[in-house]
């Protein structure tokens, strides 16, 4: 799956914003797949995405 740079770009610029939104309707049924794959608990699994959706938030203020 590509990203474009243009959503990554205006996401990591405000996180209120639609680009934000929609980073997180793409990213977050994938994240909940993996956890599921790896073995976590289906009760922490939505907690869990969020934990990484926001070490993502974190993580692109410095993506280049």
């Amino acid at each position: 799956m590509d990203t474009s740079k243009n959503l990554i770009r205006t996401a990591r610029s405000d996180f209120r914003s639609e680009a934000w939104n929609r980073f997180v309707r793409i990213y977050s049924p994938l994240i909940a797949r993996w956890l599921n794959r790896f073995g976590a608990a289906s009760a922490d699994i939505p907690d869990l995405t969020q934990d990484v959706l926001m070490a993502a938030l974190t993580e692109l203020t410095r993506f280049e």
